[in-house]
């Protein structure tokens, strides 16, 4: 048995060493999807500095990781995912160009799909940022007070924009608020996209990343159902609700995700999927929602995305019925941190007793699903 170990182990480190003789006669020419072996094997160490040696970046970014998959790198994030077995495929690749995709299976079988960009420059394969992530031509449409910008090689069709104005105007209405400002809104087709589009928006001074939506337009982009058009639609107003709201409150709300998140819920509904749908699943899972002092814990609120998005719609709907928007406002307005929130609810009632009456109010409270929806396979808790 110890003679039979040997040879197994013999000939293992043979396979292991041979494509690295093979690379370093070969001119040292790594093929693309090595490349990518590669850069995920320093990442595996948390060796960030020799993988950023694998990119091609011409965005300066200040970052030390150029991967914008990872934007801002989170190193336990960053080793997590390069722990996971890897699938590298070639969708398509030419003399100087590759394009892959990665899919990152975790030990659960859950599975991350990521897409990557080569070029060959200078005879080396180097990672770069695709087109459609650092997209230098926006094609723009102005509708109303909204500018949409989204990749040339993409359209949309008239319901989009009419879906997106009616949504965004209704908020604008309901909140009271009106001042002729001009807001962008970028649809990006890669959640990559989105990672470069913020970051580089919040390292250039002269520009607030709160002065525009960004959104990763997560369903068929060239789809002409119905739904699918209202989805994009949805998931761009959304952010346009954050921006807005950042204009009217002075700040940007992330200290309490309960207003933040809820506000843009109601109005927006949260993946694209209607407010309605979302209220209702708060509603049917009303026993499952946490207390407002819990929810305050920001670990806690993001833990069931789905669920406590929908309940933070009815706490905006609560608060709305019961006290007015004027008050809701003010909560808002007061609201820039959590101790803020928790002062400016004083004014109206304990934390522990407006958790009673807003548990109590969902229980009462019955929402319409729109007869269009067809409902979502992916929308569960």
């Amino acid at each position: 048995m110890v003679r039979n170990n040997k040879q197994v182990k013999k000939v293992t480190v043979f396979i292991a060493v041979f494509p690295m003789l093979f690379f370093s006669c070969g001119k040292g020419i790594v093929s693309p999807s090595k490349l990518l072996e590669k850069y995920y094997g320093y990442l595996k160490k948390n060796d960030i500095e020799s993988a950023n040696t694998l990119w091609h970046d011409s965005f300066e970014c200040g970052y030390k990781l150029v991967d914008w998959h990872f934007a801002p790198p989170l190193t336990d994030q960053v080793s997590l995912y390069a722990s996971y077995e890897r699938n590298v495929t070639v969708v398509r690749e030419n003399e100087n160009v590759a394009l892959m995709k990665l899919d990152l299976i975790s030990g659960e079988g859950d599975t991350l799909r990521l897409d990557y960009c080569a070029k060959k420059i200078s005879d080396r394969w180097k990672l770069v940022n695709s087109p459609e992530i650092e997209c230098a031509n926006w094609a723009s449409v102005l509708i109303g007070d909204i500018v949409v910008r989204h990749s040339p090689t993409y359209s949309y069709s008239k319901l989009f924009y009419s879906s997106l104005a009616a949504l965004y105007g209704k908020a604008k209405i309901l909140l009271g608020y009106e001042d002729g400002k001009k807001r962008q809104v970028f649809l990006v087709p890669s959640q990559a996209g989105v990672s470069f589009l913020s970051y580089s928006f919040k390292l250039i001074p002269s520009r607030s990343f709160s002065a525009c939506g960004i959104v990763f337009s997560k369903y068929t982009l060239e789809s002409r159902h119905r739904d699918m058009i209202n989805i994009n639609a949805r998931l761009a107003a959304r952010e346009l609700i954050h921006v807005v709201a950042f204009d009217i409150f002075g700040h940007d709300g992330y200290s309490v995700p309960l207003l933040r998140e809820g506000l843009a819920t109601y109005f927006c509904g949260t993946d694209g999927i209607p407010t309605e749908v979302c209220m209702s699943q708060a509603i049917n899972m009303v026993d499952s929602i946490p207390s407002l002092s819990e929810l305050l814990d920001l670990d806690v609120f993001y833990s069931h995305r789905n669920l406590y998005y929908g309940a933070a719609a009815t706490f905006i709907d609560f608060l709305v019925n019961k006290y007015g928007w004027d008050k809701l406002k003010e909560i808002y307005k007061r609201s820039s941190s959590i101790e803020d929130f928790k002062i400016s609810i004083e004014s109206i009632s304990s934390l522990d007793s407006l958790d009673v009456m807003w548990k109590n109010y969902i229980r009462g409270l019955h929402v319409e699903i729109p007869k269009t929806w067809r409902g979502m396979t992916d929308f569960e808790i």
